[in-house]
This record gives structure tokens, sequence and C-alpha cells, in this order.
């Protein structure tokens, strides 16, 4: 071989490698092979951010009470002996004598337990314990109510705090 046709076939041998390496130097409609050029897959989108945890709910504190301790009367105002007891009224508020809550209460149904004795019977001390309630100072008064339906004046009010 000659040198000429040796250089032209270095030529052309680079030139094919420069034009297959370019996507065939034509249009770039299809590829070097022949084959219909395949569209190239999007790359998957990142999967989106975790949403972040619901925040928890705050603790609802406790059921906040108070429990009521009284001493039952034997007697009424008269003087004379209480033996028909039938319920009690505890009235509670937030404020000095402004109740605006009540709880009446079967005498039957009351934790009470003999403490003493008195001319018209035994004494006895019951107690209740009143629930639900908010963190605050509440004013508590008790009234005796006899099978009639005659209610007593207000027991003196306890106050009690509860947090």
């Amino acid at each position: 071989m000659s040198m000429i046709v040796l250089r032209n076939a270095f030529a052309a041998l680079c030139l094919g490698t420069a034009v297959a390496a370019c996507g065939g130097g034509g249009s770039g409609s299809s590829p070097a092979d022949g084959n219909p050029p395949q569209p190239s897959l999007p790359y998957p989108e990142p999967a989106p951010e975790p949403e972040p945890a619901p925040e928890p709910e705050p603790e609802r504190p406790a059921d906040l009470t108070a429990l009521l301790r009284w001493q039952a009367p034997t007697s009424r105002t008269d003087d004379t002996c209480l033996s028909d007891l039938a319920s009690y009224r505890i009235s509670y508020g937030l404020s000095h004598q402004h109740y605006t809550e009540t709880i009446d209460i079967a005498a039957e149904d009351l934790a009470c337990v003999t403490t003493g004795n008195s001319s018209c019977g035994p004494v006895r001390t019951c107690s209740f314990l009143v629930e639900n309630l908010e963190s605050s100072t509440w004013h508590f008064a008790v009234q005796a109510i006899d099978d009639q339906g005659n209610v007593s004046d207000y027991s003196e009010e306890a106050i009690i705090t509860v947090q």
C-alpha cells in the first residue's frame, strides 16, 4: 500500500470514530446501529418526605377531686331529734357563697361512720368525694334534707384549693 492510501485510510478511520462517537453524524434521530431511538426513562422522582409524626395530645391532668367530711345533724333547729334524714345537697362554686354546682345524694349512699353519741342518737361523720374539678379554689357547703323535703340552712363554708 502506498503512503497516500494509508493516510486516507487512517483519516477515514479517525473520521468514522469521531462520527460514531457523536451519534452517527446524522440528525440525531436514529442511533448508529439503525434501530429507532428509545425514549429515555425519567429518573424516578424521589419519595416524598414522610409527614412528621403528629404532636402527642397534651397529657390531661388527672381528674381533680375534693374530699368533704361533715358531721350529720342529729337534731332540728328547734332542738327536736332528727330521725328522718333523707339526703344531702352539696353545693359548690368558685367564690364565697356563690354556688354554681350542686350534687344531691341519698343519705344511705354516703360513707358515714359513727363517731360518738348524742341525746338524739349516734353522731355520724359522713364523707363524699367531689370529682371532675378544675384546678382552682372551691367553696363548698352542705345542706340536710328530711323525708318531707325540708332543707336546712347551708353548713359553714369549706374552702378547698385543688391542684
